[in-house]
């Protein structure tokens, strides 16, 4: 299935992506590509093992807004590490810093 097909689902309205293989910049192209091919009706959801400089650099090139930050946000940034609220209020601040050098607000 490709965008045009998940695009008539009316159910789908976020797809889930790392971005493909390369390099973090051919990532970040392909996320506009993506976001560009799915929006208005889908937005992307940035994943795949991204930590919080992937983040911030992802969020300074497109204009995705949601993450799936998975390790990132666990203890030793271990997949099977607990949740710790501590850096998932690490992760929210500097996206609001992000967004607030940005003019923008949608944290």
């Amino acid at each position: 299935m490709d965008l045009s097909d998940a695009k008539s689902l009316h159910q789908v309205d976020r797809i889930l992506s790392h971005g493909g293989p390369g390099s973090l910049s051919e990532k970040i192209a392909r996320f506009i590509t993506y976001q560009e091919l799915a929006g208005p009706e889908i937005e992307i959801i940035a994943g795949g093992g991204i930590d919080l400089d992937t983040v911030s650099q992802i969020r300074r090139a497109t204009s995705i807004r949601e993450f799936h930050v998975g390790r990132a946000a666990r203890s030793s940034h271990r997949i099977d590490g607990a949740v710790k609220a501590e850096l998932v209020s690490h992760l929210s601040h500097k996206l609001r810093h992000i967004e607030h050098e940005q003019g923008v607000s949608n944290v």
